[in-house]
Parts: C-alpha cells; sequence; structure tokens
C-alpha cells in the first residue's frame, strides 16, 4: 500500500518556501514505511509527496501547466476510462486522474471508480480537490492549521506539521478503546483537531476555505435478468479489478465461504493470462488448542488447477506481543485487531517466500452478500408463517435444532397479532429500569466490557453515542430485509473498520485488496429482496447459488465459521506474552486506571495465567487492548515530551 500527504497554504499564510519544503521531507519520512518509492513536489503555496505502494499503481504526477496529481490505491477500469477521455498510450493513474479532471473538473470524482484516496491541485484556480473513493478504503486525515491544509492518509505528517495536535487527545475514544467499541461520530479521529474526510466525499480548499461534499451514496437500484448471472459477473469483476498491477496475485484461504468463492474464480477463471500463477495462501495451526479449517481448505485445493501453486503456513507459534514495539510505533494511534500477529503471520511469509505483491481477502463478505437472516422477521411481518417455518433453520442462525419451536414462538408474538401488547409490556419493562437511572450496554447484556470504569453504564452521553439513528421515511417504506442490510452497509463503523484493517497492514510488503468490497458489487446485493439472500434456511444464499459448479459442495453448504479464540489466547502466552501482559496490568496500572478497572484487570490475567484460556471473548479482548493500550500510552507521553 502507499500512502500521501500534502499541505496547501492560504494566499498570504506565513508558510515560507523553505518551511513547506521540510514539511516534504518530514511527510515522506513518516509514509515511507507504507510503500516503495517516495516523491514530493512543490507547488505556489503547498506540497504533495507520495509513497508509491507496491502495485506501483500509485503515485504523484505533475504536467507543464503546473498541475499536480497524487494518488493512493488504484484507479478501476482505466482502459475504458483512457478510451473516453481519447489516449490511445498507456497512462499511469496519477495522469489519468490529471486528464479526467481537464475532462469534467470537479465533477471527476462521481465519474471515477476504485479504491482509492487523491489529491489534486488546480494551479489556474488555485484550489486543492481532495477526496475519496465511495466505498473507502483507506483512511484521509485532515486539519486546518495556520491558515493552511495540512492532509494525510497517515496521522504521523499532521502531528509533526502541528505538533500542538498531539495535546488535543479525545479522551472518550481511548475509553471506547479499552471497552472494545466503537462510537458513531462519523468524522472521529483520536486528535480533537484532526478530521476524517468521509468515503465517497471531496474537499476543496481554496482562498483558506474548506468545502466538503458527499458525491454517492448506497441505494438500491431496478434489477432485471437472472440474480445468480449478474452477481457472478459482478464478483468476476471486482476480483479482475483487484488483479491490476501484480506481479503474482495470491488469495487467502481460510475453508470459508468468502475466502473459498475468491480462492475458486481467481485460481479457475481469472487467472488466465496472467505472467504467474496465482496462490492460495493459507493459515493452519497444529491442532493442540482444538480443530482448525484444514479439511476445508484440502477440500479447495483438491478443485483447484495443476498450475494453482498453495502456501501453507503453520501460524501455532506467533507470539502476539513479539513485535509490541514496533505495532505501536508505527501508528498513531492504538491498534484494533486482537489477532494482528496471527494475520500478519502469513502475510509476511507469503512476502518472503514468493513474488505475490496483491492479496486478495475475503473481509467483507458477511456484510456484503449479508446473512439474510432478517428476512425471518419480513416473513413474520406479512404473516407468511408457514414460509416461515420451512424456511427456519436452527443451525444457520447459531441456535439448537431443539430451539425451533420456541423461536417460531417468538417471532409470532413478537410481530405477529399479539405484538402491540408484547411491545407495551417491553415498554413498561424499559421505564422501570429508566428510574434507575441505568442504562444498559447498548451492544446487550453478553458483550458489557466489565473491565472498563463503571461511567459506562450510568452516563447517558456516552450511552447516546452509540445509538443508531432513527430510519428515515424512505427507509421505514423499504423492505424489512432490505432496509437493515442498507443499514448495515452504510454504518459509519463499516468504513473505520476498512481503515483500520488498512492502517494494520500498512508497511505489509503485500497490498491486501478486498473484492467483496466493490461498489458496484455491492449496489446489487443491496438491492436483492431477502428472498434472494436467505433461502431454504441458509443465509447468503445468492453467493452458494451463483458459485455452484465453482465452489466444493461442502463450501457451499457450509452453515458455521470456526473460532479461534483458543488460538489467540494461545499466541498471547507464546514468547514470554504472559510477561507481558504482567508488565502492562501491574507496572502500568496507573496509566491504564482512567479506562480501566485495573483491579477486575489484574483479576482477569491471574485466571489467565493459571490456565484459562478465557474462551469469553471480551475477558480476552481486554487483556490484549491494555497491553496495546499501555504502550501506545507510554509513547505518546515520550513523544509529547519531546514537543515540549
Amino acid at each position: 500500500m502507499g500512502a500521501l500527504a500534502g499541505i496547501c497554504a492560504a494566499p498570504g499564510a506565513p508558510w515560507p518556501e523553505e518551511q513547506l519544503a521540510k514539511f516534504g521531507r518530514d511527510a515522506l519520512s513518516a509514509i515511507q514505511p507504507s510503500g516503495v518509492n517516495a516523491s514530493s513536489h512543490l507547488f505556489d503555496n503547498g506540497v504533495l509527496a507520495s509513497v508509491t505502494g507496491y502495485a506501483g499503481l500509485d503515485g504523484l504526477y505533475h504536467d507543464n501547466k503546473g498541475n499536480i496529481a497524487v494518488i493512493e490505491g488504484r484507479l478501476d477500469d482505466t482502459a475504458m476510462l483512457q478510451e473516453t477521455l481519447g489516449f490511445a498510450e498507456q497512462m499511469g493513474d496519477a495522469a489519468l486522474l490529471l486528464a479526467a479532471y481537464d475532462r469534467w473538473g470537479l465533477d471527476i470524482v462521481e465519474k471515477l471508480k476504485g479504491n482509492f484516496t487523491f489529491a489534486l491541485w488546480d494551479a489556474a484556480e488555485k484550489q486543492l480537490l481532495i477526496a475519496r473513493d465511495s466505498i473507502g478504503f483507506g483512511p484521509l486525515y485532515y486539519t486546518v492549521h495556520d491558515k493552511a491544509l495540512i492532509f494525510s492518509s497517515r496521522m504521523e505528517p499532521l502531528l509533526q506539521a502541528a505538533p500542538a495536535l498531539r495535546a488535543g487527545l479525545r479522551e472518550e475514544i481511548l475509553e471506547d478503546y479499552a471497552a472494545s467499541v466503537i462510537a458513531r461520530d462519523e468524522d472521529r479521529t483520536l486528535y480533537q483537531g484532526v478530521r476524517r474526510l468521509l468515503p465517497a466525499s471531496a474537499l476543496i480548499f481554496k482562498n483558506g476555505a474548506v468545502e466538503t461534499r458527499t458525491y454517492w451514496r448506497i441505494a438500491p437500484e431496478q434489477l432485471s435478468g437472472d440474480p445468480c448471472e449478474e452477481f457472478l459477473a459482478r464478483f468476476q469483476t471486482a476480483i479482475k479489478r483487484r488483479m491490476r498491477g501484480g506481479h503474482q496475485v495470491a488469495s487467502s484461504l481460510s475453508g470459508g465461504l468468502d475466502s473459498s468463492s475468491i480462492t475458486c474464480l481467481l485460481h479457475k477463471q481469472l487467472s488466465e493470462g496472467t505472467a504467474r500463477p496465482p496462490i492460495a495462501l493459507s493459515s493452519v495451526f497444529d491442532g493442540k488448542n482444538g480443530p482448525d479449517e484444514r479439511d476445508y481448505m484440502e477440500t479447495v485445493w483438491r478443485t483447484l488447477p495443476a498450475t494453482s501453486e498453495t502456501l501453507v503456513v503453520d501460524s501455532s507459534n506467533v507470539a502476539a506481543f513479539a513485535g509490541l514495539d514496533r505495532l505501536v510505533s508505527a501508528h498513531s494511534q492504538p491498534l484494533w485487531m486482537p489477532n494482528v500477529a496471527i494475520a500478519m503471520n502469513p502475510v509476511e511469509k507469503l512476502r518472503e517466500e514468493t513474488e505475490a505483491n496483491i492479496l486478495l481477502h475475503g473481509h467483507g463478505g458477511d456484510e456484503v452478500v449479508y446473512h439474510g437472516s432478517t428476512y425471518l422477521y419480513e416473513l413474520a411481518d406479512n404473516r407468511r408463517w408457514g414460509t416461515l417455518w420451512r424456511e427456519l433453520e436452527m443451525e444457520s442462525l447459531g441456535l439448537k435444532p431443539s430451539d425451533k419451536l420456541s423461536y417460531y414462538l417468538w417471532l409470532t408474538l413478537s410481530l405477529g397479532p399479539a405484538a402491540k401488547t408484547v411491545w407495551r409490556l417491553r415498554q413498561a419493562a424499559a421505564r422501570r429500569l429508566s428510574r434507575n437511572q441505568s442504562y444498559g450496554w447498548p451492544l446487550g447484556s453478553e458483550f458489557w466490557p466489565r473491565h472498563v470504569q463503571a461511567k459506562y453504564e450510568k452516563d447517558p452521553i456516552l450511552f447516546k453515542r452509540f445509538q443508531p439513528p432513527r430510519p428515515s421515511p424512505e427507509l421505514r417504506d423499504m423492505p424489512r430485509s432490505q432496509r437493515e442490510h442498507l443499514q448495515l452497509l452504510t454504518d459509519p463503523l463499516q468504513a473505520y473498520g476498512r481503515e483500520t484493517l488498512h492502517q494494520q497492514y500498512s508497511g505489509a510488503g503485500v497490498e491486501i485488496r478486498y473484492p467483496f468490497w466493490d461498489a458496484d458489487l455491492v449496489q446489487f446485493c443491496v438491492s436483492l429482496p431477502g428472498s434472494e439472500k436467505w433461502r431454504n434456511g441458509l443465509g447468503r444464499s445468492i453467493l452458494r447459488r451463483a458459485m455452484k459448479g465453482l465452489l466444493p459442495q461442502e463450501i457451499a453448504m457450509r452453515k458455521n465459521k470456526y473460532n479461534f479464540k483458543s488460538y489467540l489466547a494461545r499466541s498471547m502466552r507464546n514468547g514470554g506474552g504472559e510477561d507481558v501482559i504482567a508488565h502492562a496490568v501491574y507496572d502500568q496500572s496507573e496509566l491504564l486506571a482512567p479506562y480501566f478497572d485495573t483491579k477486575k484487570l489484574q483479576k482477569t490475567f491471574e485466571a489467565f495465567r493459571g490456565g484459562d484460556d478465557l474462551h469469553e471473548g471480551v475477558a480476552l479482548f481486554a487483556l490484549w487492548r491494555a497491553v496495546i493500550l499501555g504502550a501506545w500510552l507510554h509513547k505518546h507521553r515520550e513523544a509529547s515530551a519531546h514537543v515540549h
């Protein structure tokens, strides 16, 4: 993955050329670990800096009119775009950006497809345009400081250019981190003076003024033709787009429905004509902490062409905290993904042992294809009780088969003729609870983070930060399965999750790309009726049916996913991990006390040290986050002291 940064000063702002040049050098130093080739370019009152990613598609370009474009990521359908613009010779993505801007001006953002963040300086208009793609594959942070817009796809260049920003930590976000939750502040960042540009948004900076606008929204479209054929066509296109720039392309194969579908399409249909055969990358375990997915992986391996390559990496002995200093120092905020070490292990082996520079990953399949169980509620809403009974498959819902009757009765009571009475009883119970001033945990009692400060449970302001907005009248008119799918996809937490993955894989030496998060595929999937998403008792039905003949039947009919929590616990013990946790919960207890109930944290750790794997994930994740947050806060204090 590449990176970009830039500064644009308003006319008369106190930014002499030598200071702008210094920003360019400092920015390149800060973002260099994210990519390979670094470059920067000064213009009238600013500088743009770029680090090219491993696929070599992004970078910086300037023309003879003083215009400059810098892009992180890639444009899609470039051959079609070049034909539209009337260019026969192949162009780099940054050069293509400038050509497209010459044709469409600020409307360019509505014409482009891909996964990108870009900045473009218009020398004639003295205007800077920065934008993110419609889905939002990576972050873009910005601040206005001393009459200049400073922006970057990494936080560090902003903090170096305006060191006072370090002092403006938003404590509530660190509290959220300790609690393992994310509030719904759409443009949230950890620093008071820094904002995020949202996906499908553009920012124009001119004469010192900032203007932002949204140029695209996910919305259902009219469908025609066979849904399975259309899904497969869009899915294939999504994968093909993400192969562009690859010396050799790999797919992550875990044995689940998503990764297996990508692997089968890539290896069986889309790799013809590529310079090197694709690689199926799998991470396996030794079975001492329970089964792994090896049987499912082998089922897929047997169906792949003989030319395909496989790389199987044993992750049994990965140590979660072995690279703690690097994990903390390389990022301007605490890392979110608890299994980052396990996830990075096969990626590092891929980089060391192969020529692959692109890895296709199955993240997003659950959200984009959608499980579809809300179709059951839709059937109940419409009083289709017979169809509801036939479609109830308890294992697909993660419940026991013996629960079918009780679950069916619950649906009829909650959504059937007695629904209003049940609703009134629930409202009365809620009023009784509210008199005790206990607001409850917004994600449900089973997710209550018992290791954080108790104010979370009682503070109504904190509680409101997690509440989803009321659906609009337009949303309320949609069928339930479509409405809830659209709400899931447009939830700001989805974009934040993609940005977090982007941050955690930066500098991996391989670009991680997500075919399911393709705007055309997302648009199609949200447009499908509930009956296409859940059918014959199986969720994600459209994917299963579209992959018929391409995906092994054993994979296509899977109803479950394996939980690797026990291997996470093991990784936290490997390599002296217990000593690292002890240092955090005891030696750094004063540092952690504003965010954690350190006594409960220590009690949990003693159980862990005594051999308990803490199968209750909240407790295990609390220990992991305590280590990361303690180390991050220590580094932050050092950096702040250096500034002062």
